[in-house]
C-alpha cells in the first residue's frame, strides 16, 4: 500500500551509485528501513541532501507490513533548516541527537509522543538564538524519559546517582555503579527542565564532558546492545 507520512532521517547509507538506503523514524509506522532509487543522479528531482541524519521529510512510501525494506516514491523536506547546514556548532549538535537516535529509537510501531519531542528538539536546535553548548547533555536526559527509564528523584537530598538502579539516592546499593560528586546537581536539573530551557543550566565544559559520560554509562545499563557514540568527542572538541 502507498502510506504519506513525516519522518526524521536518523541514518543514511549508500547502496550503489545511485540509491541510498535510509533509516527514517515515521510519524505513522515508526522506524523504518527505506531504499530510494536514482536520488544521486545528475537529473534526480530529490536531492540527497535531503537524506542527511537530521533531516525532517514528508514521504510518501510504498509499504508491506510483512517486508523489512520499503521503497519511497516520493520525499520532500517537511521543515527547510535555516541554520544547521550553516553552523559548525549546530550540525554537530544534529549529528549528535541522530547518532544517539539510530542507536536507541529502535520500535518499528509509531509513538507520536517521542516522534513529536524528536521532532520539536531539531525544530528548536535551528531556530534557538540561546547557547545550544548544553543541548546534547539535556536530549540524552530527556530522551531517557520518553524511552522510559528516567532515574527517580527523590525530594530529600540524594548525593549519589546509582546508574544500574536508575535512581538519585543517599546510599547506593553498590558504590561500584554509582556516581557522586559535584556533577549531581547538574544532572538532576538537566533531568528536569526541558530543552528550551537548557541554556539557563550554568554548566563548564569539564562538566558536560562528565555528564554526557555518565548518561552514556546509564544508557548501556538499560538499552540492550547500546554502543559507544562515536560523535562525543567532535561535540567535545567544538565546545
Amino acid at each position: 500500500m502507498l502510506i504519506s507520512t513525516k519522518g526524521i532521517v536518523f541514518r543514511s547509507v549508500k547502496y550503489s551509485e545511485t540509491s541510498f538506503i535510509t533509516d527514517i523514524y515515521t510519524e505513522t509506522k515508526g522506524l523504518q528501513h527505506f531504499i530510494i532509487s536514482g536520488v544521486r543522479k545528475a537529473k534526480s528531482t530529490t536531492g540527497a541532501s535531503l537524506f542527511q541524519p537530521g533531516s525532517l521529510v514528508d514521504i510518501v512510501a510504498y509499504y508491506r507490513d510483512d517486508k523489512k525494506m520499503h521503497r519511497i516514491k516520493e520525499a520532500r523536506s517537511a521543515y527547510p533548516f535555516r541554520e544547521i547546514p550553516f553552523s559548525i556548532h549546530k550540525t554537530a549538535v544534529s549529528v549528535f541527537i541522530s547518532e544517539l537516535c539510530s542507536k536507541t529509537v529502535q520500535e518499528s510501531e509509531p509513538n507520536s509522543v517521542v516522534f513529536q519531542f524528536l521532532w520539536d528538539s531539531y525544530v528548536y536546535l535551528d531556530s534557538t538564538q540561546e547557547s545550544i553548548a548544553n543541548i546534547p547533555v539535556s536530549f540524552m536526559s530527556k530522551l531517557a524519559t520518553y524511552l522510559g527509564f528516567a532515574p527517580q528523584i527523590p525530594k530529600g537530598e540524594a548525593l549519589f546517582f546509582d546508574l544500574r538502579e536508575g535512581v538519585f539516592c543517599a546510599s547506593p546499593q553498590e558504590m561500584e555503579w554509582a556516581k557522586d560528586g559535584p556533577i549531581i546537581p547538574l544532572l538532576k536539573s538537566f533531568f528536569k527542565t526541558n530543552i528550551n530551557e537548557a541554556h539557563t543550566i550554568v554548566c563548564q565544559r569539564s562538566e558536560r564532558t562528565e555528564i554526557l559520560n555518565t548518561l552514556t554509562k546509564y544508557y548501556s545499563f538499560h538499552i540492550q546492545g547500546f554502543k559507544k557514540l562515536n560523535t562525543p568527542d567532535i561535540y567535545g572538541a567544538i565546545f
